[in-house]
């Protein structure tokens, strides 16, 4: 019988240590809701999404990504996993809940797990460093996405998933809303685009 339990013991733990998930963000709350440039790292799966192209103004796409160069990324989520580990200790020795809740009327915070870290958090430089580096590392492949691009004079959604393009011509004035000096789209399903 203790044999039983040590070989189950043994195969809980040797799963455990294989099947980690890492989960990271930056993300900012406006009153439409949260942007969002995620990535979620599972022990057979590593996507990228954006609900904006907010964090990312070099793109007008926004939606699923497969991340393709996993294993060149070990260091940098090695480090992700310690800083984790470090947020968990501090997250046991709060006397204040509401500090680790997702902050209010923050401009940008970042998400590490289930760790909240605004600008005041102490170790928001060491997280902010870590996952920008991270995000400049990685190379993603599309996988289910929405772009809207200028064709022939008009803005117009492309819809990619599964190797397929859907263009879809759309009324300007009906889904997005002009701003100062860019306009936002907003997509239901994809999110929000901001254009210049």
């Amino acid at each position: 019988m203790v044999t039983y339990r040590r070989i189950i013991l043994f195969i809980t733990l040797v799963f455990m240590q294989n099947a980690y998930a890492l989960s990271i963000s930056i993300e900012k709350s406006t009153p439409e809701g949260v942007l969002q440039k995620a990535i979620s790292l599972r022990s057979k799966s590593s996507i990228l999404v954006r609900n904006s192209n907010y964090f990312d103004k070099k793109t007008q796409t926004v939606g699923k990504f497969e991340i393709t160069n996993r294993k060149k990324l070990n260091k940098d989520i090695i480090e992700l996993e310690r800083l984790s580990k470090a947020l968990d200790l501090i997250a046991k020795s709060v006397t204040n809940p509401k500090s680790l809740m997702r902050p209010q009327h923050e401009k940008t915070y970042l998400k590490l797990n289930d760790h909240f870290i605004s600008a005041d958090h102490p170790m928001f430089k060491e997280v902010d460093e870590a996952i920008s580096k991270l995000f400049e590392s990685v190379q993603i492949k599309e996988v289910d996405v929405l772009e809207i691009k200028n064709k022939d004079g008009f803005l117009t959604k492309f819809y990619k998933k599964n190797k397929k393009v859907r263009e879809v011509a759309f009324d300007v004035k009906e889904i997005c809303r002009q701003e100062s000096n860019f306009m936002s789209c907003r997509d239901e399903n994809y999110g929000t685009i901001f254009i210049k």
